[in-house]
């Protein structure tokens, strides 16, 4: 399953900022341009021999192991943290 929520802590001296992002209405957002992308890739897989399945079977792997990554970047006065839920 693709993350459905990102949080985002970032500090920068004094300041202190917590967002959390609804990943899911992203999705929603890009599902139609996302159909359209694998027709059009699914063919050009098809005519270059290859298989199209599998191709699309990993990247939708890729896509579903970014859940529960975490990102955390620290400098001398400054951090973001992110986490994808």
């Amino acid at each position: 399953m693709p993350p459905l929520l990102a949080q985002f802590a970032i500090r920068h001296r004094a300041v202190h900022l917590r967002l959390w992002v609804p990943l899911f209405l992203l999705w929603l957002l890009l599902f139609p341009l996302a159909l359209i992308v694998l027709l059009i890739a699914s063919i050009a897989m098809v005519w270059a021999d290859t298989r199209p399945v599998r191709i699309i079977a990993a990247l939708l792997g890729v896509l579903s192991a970014v859940s529960g990554s975490m990102i955390d970047i620290e400098l001398a006065q400054s951090a973001v943290f992110v986490r994808f839920v």
